[in-house]
């Protein structure tokens, strides 16, 4: 089983790094002869991944030790270049790590922005409503929350008219992550990642009230289904793309005093929250699901609303 499961995550690098090559690597490089590439080439690419919104420093650094790796293998083992371009170039620089959190008195000024606004479909309201409310509150991963499906929930949201328990079982039993092409599925971000956790009935309603709302409008889901799926896909994995609910949530933001907002930022919020209302950081550790105590200490201990 061991194994297994170390096979399974190798592959999913290898996919992860076929992505990035195919995606940010192989458009800049395929049509320029290898003599070509020096160090201010490299400088330029570098320039061209700063200009991509999508990329953090780190996914910027990964990707020149990857492009790195290929020019050594094409120095020692093909020899046909003379030097690897890359290793006269810095690295980007990784800036100390900034946590970004809302208040809850921001949360809920986004929240209600969101239910009253005028222009978006009801559909549009109740996912982004049910994504944010539900990662704020649990601290979950946007990959760990999409990666849901009706059976993971110790609970018959197809055939309940309301909730009658104070609390939810939920199985995390994969993560999806977004890749070239669309979203592929994981094994978790850390062994501690996936497993048993309660949502309370408050968080799990908005999730409820969105199945109910997709059933009213006729579709019909399988046990089997993804909570947040996207009807109109025809991707292997069918659930609503990244961009569409950073697009969603940003739009909503835009209309109250909040600051440009990431999902990853309502797990941030979730930690903060806890710790400023009493809670220890062991507590906070076993919410947010972290490895290591001292995650949880180096980015949250020092947090005071």
């Amino acid at each position: 089983e061991r194994k297994r499961k170390l096979r399974k995550k190798y592959q999913e690098s290898l996919r992860k790094k076929k992505c990035r090559f195919d995606k940010h690597i192989i458009p800049y490089f395929k049509n320029i002869k290898l003599e070509k590439i020096d160090e201010n080439f490299i400088l330029k690419w570098h320039q061209k991944l700063n200009e991509t919104d999508s990329l953090g420093i780190v996914s910027k650094n990964t990707l020149h030790k990857q492009l790195s790796a290929y020019f050594n293998w094409l120095l020692i083992h093909r020899k046909v270049i003379t030097f690897n371009p890359c290793k006269s170039v810095d690295n980007f620089k990784i800036p100390p790590k900034i946590i970004e959190y809302r208040t809850l008195e921001q949360m809920n000024e986004l929240w209600n922005v969101i239910l009253n606004d005028k222009n978006k479909s009801e559909n549009t309201k109740l996912i982004t409503y049910a994504l944010t409310k539900c990662l704020f509150f649990t601290g979950f991963r946007i990959g760990e929350l999409l990666g849901t499906k009706i059976k993971d929930y110790d609970y018959d949201i197809l055939n309940s008219d309301d909730i009658n328990v104070e609390e939810i079982k939920l199985s995390l039993n994969r993560t999806i992550y977004y890749g070239k092409g669309g979203w592929i599925l994981g094994n978790g971000k850390t062994n501690s990642s996936l497993g048993t956790v309660f949502i309370g009935k408050n968080v799990f309603k908005p999730i409820f009230d969105y199945i109910k709302y997709m059933q009213k409008c006729g579709y019909v889901y399988s046990l089997d289904d993804y909570i947040f799926t996207n009807p109109e896909s025809d991707k292997d994995i069918p659930v609503y793309s990244s961009s569409y609910f950073s697009e969603n949530i940003n739009y909503f933001v835009s209309n109250t005093s909040l600051p440009h907002t990431k999902p990853k930022d309502m797990r941030s919020s979730s930690g903060t929250l806890l710790l400023n209302n009493g809670y220890k950081l062991e507590e906070v550790q076993a919410h947010l699901r972290h490895t290591r105590k001292e995650t949880t200490e180096k980015y949250y201990a020092t947090f005071s609303l």
